[in-house]
Order: C-alpha cells, then sequence, then structure tokens
C-alpha cells in the first residue's frame, strides 16, 4: 500500500516507523508548506474495537504536529456504524480527515497497470455469500407451512429488544442466541430481525459443522461484514471439528456478527459451555402473549389469522408448523390443557 501511495501522490515521503512513526507513515509536503499525513493500517476484516483504538492511538499522535490533512489508508471499506464512528473524529480534531478503502485502492490498481503488478488488494471470499437482503426465510432454515410458503411474519414482543441487539453486533461484534422450544418460531423471529438491521451483511450459514473452522478463516479476511448463521447451534457444539471457544472469541474479534438459536433441551446441557456464556440470550416463549396473538389475527395470510384462533396453550407457529389435518387429530385424542400436553400428544401420534 506504500508503493501504491507512492505512485498516485507526487512528492510522497515514506517514513520508516521502526523508532516510532509519529502516527505517521507517509507524509505529502504541500506548495504552502503544510502537511498531509497518511496513516496505514493493514486491517482485513472489520474495525474491532481495539482497532478503533490503535486508529485514534495514531491519530492523537500525527494531530500534535498539526497536519492540514491526515488520512486513513485501509484494505477495507466501513460498515454505515463504521463511517458513524469515523465521522465522529471528524468533530474532534482542528484539521481535515480522510479514508482510502479498499475501493480505492482496486480503482488505483486498475487504473494504472503497473501499480497492478505492484499492488494487489487482499480478495475477499465474500463474493460467493449472498447479501442478507437477497436471502428468504427458507435460506435461514424457516420451514414451509400448507400451501408450500413460509407464512406472513407476525412480530413477537421480544423483536424490540433483539434489534437493538443486532444492531449493536453489526457495529462491532456480538453473538446473540435465541432459545425456546423447538416450534417457538425462533429461526424466523431471528431472521426477520437480521433482514431489518443488517441487510447488507453477508450471510454465511455452513451446509455442515465441519465446515465452520474454514468458514470462520474466510469471515475474519472477508472485505464485506459478515453474519455467521447457526441455526439449531446444538449440531455445531455436538461436532468435534465444529465451533469452539477459542473459535468463537476470534470470529468476534474480527468484527462478525454470529447469530444462533438453541432448544430448551440442548440449552441446558450446554448452558455452562464458554460458547454459550460468551452469547446474549433471549428466551422466545412457545406460547404467543395476547398481543402477539391479536398481530396474528390481524394478518393478511389466512394460515396465520386461522391459526391465531386455537387454543392459547398452542402457539401459533406450532399450529402453522403441525398444519391442520395434524392439529385436528392431536385435538381428537387427547384435551390440551397446558403447554407440556402438547408434546406427550405429538409422541403419540403416527
Amino acid at each position: 500500500m506504500a508503493i501504491l501511495l507512492g505512485m498516485v501522490y507526487s512528492g510522497l515521503r515514506h517514513v520508516d516507523g521502526s523508532g516510532g512513526d509519529r502516527g505517521e507513515d507517509a507524509v505529502r509536503l504541500l506548495p504552502d508548506g503544510k502537511r498531509h499525513v497518511f496513516q496505514i493500517k493493514s486491517f482485513t476484516g472489520r474495525l474491532s474495537p481495539a482497532r478503533r483504538r490503535q486508529v485514534r492511538k495514531s491519530l492523537d499522535r500525527a494531530a500534535r504536529n498539526v497536519p492540514t490533512c491526515w488520512t486513513l489508508v485501509v484494505p477495507l471499506d466501513f460498515t454505515p456504524g463504521e463511517w458513524d464512528w469515523f465521522d465522529s473524529l471528524r468533530e474532534t480534531y482542528p484539521f481535515s480527515l480522510e479514508c482510502h478503502g479498499l475501493r480505492w485502492l482496486n480503482s488505483k490498481a486498475v487504473e494504472n497497470p503497473a501499480i497492478g503488478r505492484l499492488f494487489q488488494a487482499p480478495q475477499s471470499q465474500s463474493h460467493v455469500w449472498p447479501r442478507v437482503a437477497d436471502t428468504g426465510p427458507v435460506d435461514a432454515g424457516v420451514p414451509v407451512a400448507e400451501g408450500g410458503e413460509v407464512p406472513a411474519y407476525v412480530p413477537r414482543d421480544i423483536d424490540p429488544v433483539l434489534r437493538a441487539w443486532l444492531r449493536q453486533a453489526g457495529e462491532s461484534g456480538g453473538a446473540v442466541v435465541i432459545l425456546g422450544d423447538s416450534v417457538a418460531g425462533k429461526t424466523r423471529t431471528l431472521y426477520e430481525a437480521l433482514r431489518e438491521e443488517l441487510p447488507d451483511h453477508c450471510f454465511v450459514r455452513p451446509a455442515d459443522p465441519a465446515e465452520v473452522p474454514q468458514l470462520a478463516e474466510g469471515i475474519m479476511t472477508a472485505a464485506e461484514p459478515c453474519v455467521l448463521w447457526l441455526d439449531e447451534l446444538h449440531r455445531y457444539l455436538d461436532h468435534g471439528c465444529g465451533l469452539i471457544a477459542s473459535g468463537l472469541r476470534k470470529v468476534l474479534r474480527s468484527g462478525t456478527t454470529v447469530l444462533a438459536t438453541l432448544d430448551g433441551a440442548a440449552y441446558e446441557y450446554w448452558r455452562r459451555s464458554d460458547v454459550v456464556r460468551q452469547m446474549r440470550s433471549l428466551v422466545l416463549d412457545r406460547r404467543w402473549s395476547v398481543a402477539e396473538r391479536q398481530r396474528a389475527r390481524m394478518s393478511q395470510d389466512p394460515r396465520v389469522a386461522q391459526a391465531a384462533q386455537a387454543d392459547p396453550a398452542i402457539g401459533v407457529a406450532e399450529c402453522l408448523a403441525a398444519g391442520p389435518w395434524l392439529w385436528q387429530e392431536l385435538r381428537s385424542r387427547c384435551p390440551i390443557d397446558h403447554g407440556d400436553h402438547w408434546f406427550e400428544c405429538s409422541d403419540s401420534v403416527g
């Protein structure tokens, strides 16, 4: 990157930082005697809190010499949250702050073949991963209901807290797991929050637990922000070469968002594991609240509206998953007074 800058900016003077670079990797002396300072960071992945502190420390050192402009050169493109952070720095210092990211570096390499031969920006694996906005609920593991289509989504009571957590995770990395029974609607609720809050992130869903270590390496060097999607987290915890605590810590340090679901029985078994303890958890009740059922009754999807009329002891998502024919079978076999009876009855069917 230093060579690239020297070819783009005439009169650039590089600084040997072995004895302390004063926050200056390169300096361009302007005709009026003022100084344009460049700070080069070879970060890949995301701007974690630790990396932001590094940038701020370099900027503070450079500020002592009062440059007219300070430019950060880094081979990644900022997320909206990272731009907000960088813009906040502009309000703190009395000189101009700029940033040359991955797209700028690539464009300069394309403009000049000589630069292209000398400089090759880190290649991202994110091109093989779709953006969240380009996926659908089925891609996340949400099952279809009667008619072969996913039902319309009904907002759940935990949505505001969940979405706030996802916004925070999208800024600097974080792990969130939704806990609840297998038919509570965990996957759909988590996916809808993801699609709303982080639509431009790359969606990374392992096809097999054995892929996790390799995917984690790709995520940590990706130029675009990523979400590692671990539906049914116990599948990865059970797998010997799958997700381990140290691997999760590495992924989180890169600024990646990790989202997972875990049912109640598996949570009881894994709750003390290092992986689960690193995650923020929310419980999604299988039985829908009065407000949730009211929202479901108002749905334009007749399947959802009909499911909302079922016994309040039965969740709407649960009824949709069972389907009308199975639901009628269950009701004819035993009365359901409490959620626990659902599991007793369902085991007896078929």
